[in-house]
C-alpha cells in the first residue's frame, strides 16, 4: 500500500533535505544524502499503524478482498483452530455436508440398530434363526445463520494498534481477520451445540446426566455441590462398556469449573517448547471451555454443565460457502461509498447433532434458534439405549 505513496514520500523528502541544506551547488550532494535519510525517516513514519490511520493510508479491506483467498482462508481456519468442535468429539462426514447444501429446515440422518440376541450352540443340520438387523432414523435440525460484522470492528487488529504489535513486525490484515472471524464463527457454533444439548438432556438423555447442584445458595456443600472427580466417574460410568473409549473423547467445561479442576490437580496444563500452553488435560481428553456452560439458579446462585464426549458423538455438515449474492451460505463484503463503512457479512447453512438423537421441533422461522434447540419438547431420543449416544453431563454449582 505504501509503495501507491512512493511519491509523495520523495518528494517530502527533497523538501526536507531543501529546507535543512537549501538547494544551491555546493550543498548539493548533501542535499541527496540528506533526502536519502529523510526519506528513510518518512517512509519508517508511514510504518507506525497510528501515524498511517491519520493520513488515511491504512490497508483496506475492501483492497485485499479476493474471494479465491478469503473463502477457502476461512474455511481453513474453521476446521483447523483449537476447539471442541475440531476434536475426536465430532464427526465431519461428506454425508452430512451434503444434507446440509441440501433443502427444508431438518435433515435425515439414518442408523443400524445395534443387534442385542445371543449366540446359541450349533446343532448339526439345523440352521440357525437369522436375528433381523434393524434401521432407524436420527432427524436433525439444519441451521441457517448469518452475522455482519462491521469494518470498524474489525479497524484495531488491521492496524495492528495493539501492545507489543511492533515488536511482532508486519501484519497480514487479512491473516488477522480470518482469525477473528473463524474463532468467533467457532464460539458461535459451539454456543448453538450446548443448546441442543441442554434440549436433548431435558428429557431424552436425562439418564446420562449426573446431578449435584441445588436452584439456590442455601444448603450449599462443598462436597456435595461442587466438581470433583468422583461425580466425573459416576457420570463416565453411565456409558457403560463404552467409556472405555473416553480416553480419545474430550470434555467441555465453564471456566470455572476448569479453575477447581486446575486447583484440585486433576486437569495436567502442557506447554510447548516456549512455555506456551497449548492443551490441558483431564484423564487424557482435551479439554476446552465455554462460558456459554452456565445459568443462574431458580432462586440464587449458579448451576454449572460439564460435558463427556466419546469420539465422533456429535456429527457436523457444512453447506461451501460462496461468494454469491442469494446464497444462504456465502461470505461477502459490501461498501457503502456514501458513509464510508465496510461490512462482512458471513452466512452459513450447517448441522452440529448430537448422534441417537431426533429432533421433533417446528422452528417458528426458517432455521431453529439456540431458544428452540434448547426446549426439552424439540429433542427425543433416536436410539433403543441412551447410554450409547455417547455423551454424559455434570452439574454442579461449581
Amino acid at each position: 500500500m505504501r509503495s501507491r505513496f512512493l511519491l509523495v514520500l520523495s518528494v517530502v523528502a527533497v523538501i526536507v533535505a531543501a529546507f535543512v541544506f537549501g538547494l544551491s551547488v555546493v550543498a548539493a550532494k548533501y542535499g541527496v544524502l540528506a533526502a536519502v535519510g529523510a526519506y528513510l525517516v518518512v517512509d519508517s513514519l508511514f510504518r507506525v499503524p497510528a501515524f498511517s490511520a491519520r493520513l488515511g493510508l491504512i490497508t483496506q479491506i475492501a483492497d485485499l478482498w479476493t474471494p479465491a483467498i478469503w473463502i477457502p482462508g476461512m474455511a481453513e481456519r474453521v476446521v483447523t483452530r483449537p476447539s471442541l468442535l475440531n476434536s475426536g468429539a465430532v464427526v465431519r462426514d461428506p454425508l452430512l455436508d451434503e444434507i446440509a447444501t441440501g433443502g427444508g429446515v431438518q435433515g435425515v440422518m439414518p442408523f443400524l440398530k445395534e443387534l442385542d440376541g445371543d449366540e446359541t450352540p450349533q446343532v448339526e443340520d439345523t440352521a440357525p434363526t437369522p436375528q433381523k438387523m434393524g434401521s432407524g432414523q436420527q432427524i436433525c435440525p439444519i441451521l441457517n445463520r448469518e452475522v455482519a460484522v462491521a469494518f470498524t470492528a474489525l479497524a484495531r487488529a488491521v492496524a495492528a494498534a495493539t501492545p507489543g504489535a511492533q515488536a511482532r513486525g508486519p501484519v497480514d490484515p487479512v491473516q488477522l481477520c480470518l482469525d477473528v472471524l473463524s474463532d468467533w464463527r467457532l464460539r458461535r457454533r459451539q454456543r448453538a451445540l450446548v443448546n441442543a444439548l441442554r434440549g436433548f438432556f431435558a428429557t431424552a438423555a436425562a439418564a446420562n446426566s449426573e446431578d449435584h447442584f441445588l436452584e439456590t445458595t442455601v444448603g450449599l456443600d462443598s462436597g456435595l455441590h461442587y466438581i470433583k472427580s468422583s461425580f466425573i466417574n459416576a457420570a463416565l460410568a453411565r456409558l457403560g462398556e463404552n467409556k472405555e473409549a473416553m480416553i480419545y473423547g474430550a470434555m467441555v467445561c465453564h471456566s470455572v469449573i476448569e479453575n477447581a479442576l486446575l486447583n484440585q490437580d486433576e486437569i495436567e496444563v502442557i506447554r510447548n517448547s516456549d512455555g506456551k500452553i497449548i492443551l490441558r488435560t483431564y484423564k487424557g481428553m482435551p479439554v476446552f471451555v465455554s462460558d456459554t456452560l452456565s445459568r443462574a439458579g431458580t432462586t440464587s446462585g449458579t448451576v454449572y454443565e460439564t460435558y463427556f464426549f466419546l469420539p465422533g458423538s456429535v456429527g457436523m455438515g457444512d453447506k461451501p460457502q460462496s461468494d454469491q449474492i442469494g446464497d444462504v451460505s456465502s461470505l461477502l463484503v459490501d461498501g457503502d461509498a456514501a458513509k464510508n463503512n465496510l461490512t462482512i457479512y458471513d452466512r452459513t447453512r450447517y448441522l452440529l447433532h448430537p448422534v441417537g438423537a431426533r429432533w421433533t421441533g417446528t422452528p417458528a422461522a426458517q432455521s431453529a434458534t439456540n431458544a428452540e434447540l434448547a426446549t426439552a419438547g424439540n429433542w427425543a431420543l433416536a436410539y433403543g439405549d441412551v447410554k450409547n449416544v455417547g455423551i454424559v453431563r455434570v452439574r454442579t454449582n461449581g
